[in-house]
């Protein structure tokens, strides 16, 4: 028994000692078992025009591992039919593929062994504008633009007597006020036009409506919208088509909530307004409403072309609705049903229309809704000198740059400016709006309003000088960009090393006319004719003595052309003898907010090959100092990360053999975006900042102004008046995406007025959970005030659910209580300046990393997870900055050490103490 009980207990203590390592261990037993088999490439892409369809060839090795089956989700490939296989080489058919939606197909190969890989295909038709990450494309040229808004289009006309055919096409529709308009902006190099596809006019007026009653369409107005499309694809341009407004005017999403007996507000310049109209996002019957009347203007059969709306490439996108928002949401409302309504609703489009891309509509570059995966641009209606906006042409300037990078390197799309134009200083505001459209590379830029008659100072008319000065050398600009290119047949190839498999590698030029070939380049080395490569006509051989000297990995060779641009080739060179070095993850992130760096760490399983250098482009990092090595663990030092600029860098860890694996990682820095509100955006305006929050109106009275007089730093603080006769008021603010990591509390500056009632303090996480806490508004001294997230409790009214944890990732409202606590009833004024996440590390409690308030063995297990990389956060808020125990900005087994001492009672305390 005592023999039993010993091995029992040894047992135990083997599989606690594993629990410290399943991470890396799983790791390389993952990676070891996807080394066994490699395909090349991991993805593709299919166009389904007529003539570009192509077989899509994928090499796998060993070359004697077998092939099982192709699954594309639940349906399985017929070999033979769908796809074949010849060797190691699998061609997928593009008599399969053409059948295939747009989008991305996933197919599973699935080998010996129980090993299953995925090819992603990108699937598309050329034939239409679409977005390839950051660009537009229109067939194989990329597509910038300069275009406009010209929304009275559909009301050209007799919008009322559609008694007859021909009255409609004659009288109902003015074809010639459609095409004049339209002559002049292709004169002014307008090339896509955004336009409203929407009137349900207001239930009783059926002027140039789309939509009179609820399912109930007009075909004159259709027919209408017929001939604007007609007239846009004879001048050239390609068409927005707006679907809905969330604005009254034309009716808008109110016409679809009184359909449905649900109240709306008339005036929408109050919060109730838009509280009415977050209904529309979360009914059932206003969602139906919505689809059916998209079905049918998508499935539309143009009268005059014979074209369904879908299948024409007149039409660059559909946009689902006029800046949509989601404000003054009710009490307890967390937001989601918008986004939810957004993937809906995109998704829903693209399931019958696989053609055109579909954007949101939101005026806003920052909104929630652009990280749709079915969005596929990211749009901006700025509006500088507004009241509500206040910008000067430089902060204008300076913000869209900021919006750009964040389409760009975060979201991974493409952007528009797609409304424009200012009251006043239109010389000095439009420049500063286009300029860095140009600069970062951004898709297009579209002015508010082109019309044939003024009606506002928005409107602008054919021969004004900003058109003249501004707008036309601008498009003249944009559309150089599209020029036609000589291409190759293929951008990207493959060589197999290994000399059982060489084979020379044939490239077909498309170039155009009068254009020759007159060198191939890698990098700045030419090829030689004859011995490197052959030509015949316009095949071009690529000799393997050659491409068996290019490097593993992406090589690229460009193909110079005599006049025009010089297409480049990518020829990615493996070995199927060897097996390649695997990385555990080929993508991270870094943030150089001081707060929240961290080193990136990632495990390579070499396969036998040896390691040389990490390189970001051509510069080495240094071993030791910008990266350290232990074993096939690599860690990139925050050191390092923090000197790389925003955006994307790539980091290349070179081997002797076989493909070097490379990281993407994304640097961040959200340096200053712990400032919830410091009152100084709003330029003195106290509309502005009354805007920005919303009051609770199940609570008191409460107000908000702008004070020059108390505040703690810069021009101004916040007054508020409140009133507690009913026994709380208080104020929401969106702060949607704000991150609290690395802080371990709220900060703000306060001058209490000593009526000792309850100010409370809340953030509300996106899962919908509340946090809060709360002080005493006593003495009337100001001072800065640092309450710990320690003290933050979810409140007892309280019962939406959640995981019980204080989560700071991300924070969707700040939001502030006053209650009459222990003093009277009755009203008050305090003021208050510069919120914001703060570290207050005289609170920190070193050694506590699940913040119970106790140093124990809890911890030390905490801390040696950590260090093994099993876990990356600590349930604690404050755990990263409590485990570094030394103080030198690393958490390693010099603090794993100093904590197991501090627990047996070798020291008392910790360095960083």
């Amino acid at each position: 028994m005592k023999k039993v009980l010993s091995s029992f207990i040894a047992l135990i203590m083997v599989f606690s000692i594993l629990q410290f390592f399943p991470q890396n261990q799983s790791l390389k037993t993952n990676a070891a078992s996807l080394s066994a088999v490699q395909i090349t490439p991991v993805s593709s892409n299919f166009d389904k025009k007529a003539g570009k369809q192509k077989d899509i060839k994928i090499t796998f090795t060993p070359v004697t591992t077998l092939l099982n089956s192709i699954t594309n989700g639940t349906a399985v490939l017929v070999k033979g039919t769908d796809y074949v296989v010849s060797g190691n080489t699998v061609t997928i058919k593009s008599s399969y593929l053409s059948l295939q939606p747009g989008g991305k197909t996933t197919l599973s190969l699935s080998f010996g062994g129980g090993i299953t890989l995925p090819v992603t295909i990108n699937v598309y038709n050329s034939t239409f504008i679409r977005a390839v990450g950051t660009q537009f494309y229109n067939g194989d040229n990329t597509f910038y633009f300069a275009g406009a808004n010209a929304y009275q289009l559909f009301t050209k006309g007799d919008g009322w007597n559609d008694s007859t055919a021909d009255y409609i096409e004659n009288d109902y529709m003015n074809k010639s006020q459609i095409d004049s308009l339209l002559d002049q902006m292709q004169a002014d190099g307008v090339k896509v036009l955004r336009t409203w596809g929407f009137n349900h006019a207001d239930g009783v007026s059926t002027w140039h409506v789309f939509e009179p009653k609820k399912g109930v369409f007009n075909e004159a107005e259709f027919m209408e919208f017929d001939y604007i499309m007609e007239s846009a694809k004879k001048h050239g341009m390609k068409v927005i088509i707006t679907l809905e407004n969330y604005w009254k005017d034309y009716g808008g999403i109110d016409s679809i909530l009184q359909w449905e007996g649900l109240p709306i507000n008339k005036d929408e310049s109050t919060a109730e307004s838009n509280t009415l109209k977050t209904a529309f996002y979360k009914d059932a019957n206003c969602k139906a409403d919505y689809k059916a009347y998209a079905e049918h203007f998508v499935n539309r059969v143009n009268h005059y072309t014979g074209i369904k709306y879908k299948d024409d490439p007149t039409i660059f996108s559909w946009e689902l609705m006029n800046e949509p928002c989601y404000t003054n949401a009710p009490a307890g409302d967390d937001g989601s049903a918008f986004l939810n309504w957004v993937n809906e609703m995109a998704k829903y489009i693209k399931g019958f229309d696989s053609n055109h891309m579909v954007s949101s509509g939101s005026g806003s570059a920052m909104d929630v809704t652009h990280t749709s995966p079915y969005v596929d641009f990211v749009s901006a209606h700025p509006y500088p000198d507004e009241k509500w906006s206040n910008l000067t042409p430089d902060q204008v300037y300076q913000a869209e740059k900021s919006w750009i990078n964040n389409a760009h390197n975060v979201l991974k799309k493409p952007f528009i400016i797609e409304e424009f134009n200012s009251h006043e200083n239109k010389d000095l505001y439009w420049p500063a709006v286009m300029k860095p459209i140009e600069e970062l590379d951004a898709g297009g830029f579209m002015f508010w309003n082109y019309n044939s008659n003024r009606d506002d100072n928005f409107t602008m008319l054919h021969g004004d000088s900003q058109i003249n000065d501004l707008y036309i050398p601008f498009s003249q600009r944009m559309e150089a960009k599209n020029a036609a290119k000589n291409t190759l047949d293929n951008s990207s190839v493959i060589f197999d090393r290994y000399s059982s498999n060489q084979a020379d590698v044939n490239v077909t030029l498309n170039f155009l006319t009068g254009s020759t070939l007159s060198s191939i380049k890698s990098g700045t080395t030419a090829l030689i004719n004859g011995t490197d490569y052959t030509i015949s006509g316009t095949k071009v051989t690529l000799k393997k003595s050659f491409l068996s000297k290019l490097p593993f990995g992406n090589s690229t060779l460009t193909f110079n052309a005599s006049s025009g641009v010089s297409p480049a080739l990518n020829v990615y060179v493996f070995d199927s003898s060897i097996l390649n070095p695997v990385i555990s993850t080929d993508t991270a992130s870094f943030d150089k907010n001081t707060v929240r760096r961290k080193d990136v760490t990632v495990s390579i399983s070499s396969n036998g090959n040896t390691f040389k250098s990490i390189t970001n482009g051509t510069k080495t990092l240094v071993n030791g100092i910008d990266y350290i090595v232990s074993g096939e663990t690599y860690i990139i030092k925050k050191g390092y990360l923090a000197t790389l600029p925003i955006g994307k860098s790539n980091l290349t860890f070179n081997f002797d053999k076989g493909v070097s694996p490379s990281i993407a990682i994304t640097i961040t820095d959200t340096t200053g975006q712990e400032i919830i509100d410091s009152f100084e955006s709003y330029s003195g305006i106290d509309a502005s900042v009354q805007a920005a929050y919303t009051r609770v109106i199940a609570g008191g009275p409460i107000s908000l102004s702008l004070s020059s007089t108390y505040k703690n730093t810069g021009s101004y603080g916040l007054r508020v008046d409140y009133d507690v006769s009913t026994g709380y008021c208080g104020v929401i603010k969106k702060i949607d995406g704000f991150c609290g990591t690395g802080y371990n509390g709220l900060s703000f500056w306060i001058q209490p007025d000593g009526s000792n009632r309850d100010l409370t303090v809340q953030v509300k996480e996106n899962s919908g959970e509340y946090w809060e806490s709360s002080i005493k508004l006593s003495g009337t001294t100001a001072s800065t005030v640092f309450v710990p997230f320690s003290s933050f409790k979810i409140p007892s009214w309280y019962t939406g659910g959640g995981d019980g944890v204080l989560d700071l990732t991300s924070i969707a409202e700040y939001n502030m209580y006053v209650g009459q606590g222990l003093g009277a009833t009755g009203t008050g004024t305090i003021y208050l300046d510069d919120i914001k996440f703060a570290s207050d590390k005289s609170a920190i409690k070193y050694g506590d990393l699940n913040g119970d308030n106790k140093i124990n063995v809890q911890d030390y297990l905490l801390l040696k997870r950590y260090i093994n990389k099993v876990i990356t956060e600590f349930p604690s808020s404050d755990g990263i900055t409590a485990a570094d125990l030394n103080g030198d900005g690393n958490i390693d087994n010099s603090d794993y050490t100093l904590l197991r001492y501090y627990l047996i009672h070798k020291i008392s305390s910790f360095p960083v103490q």
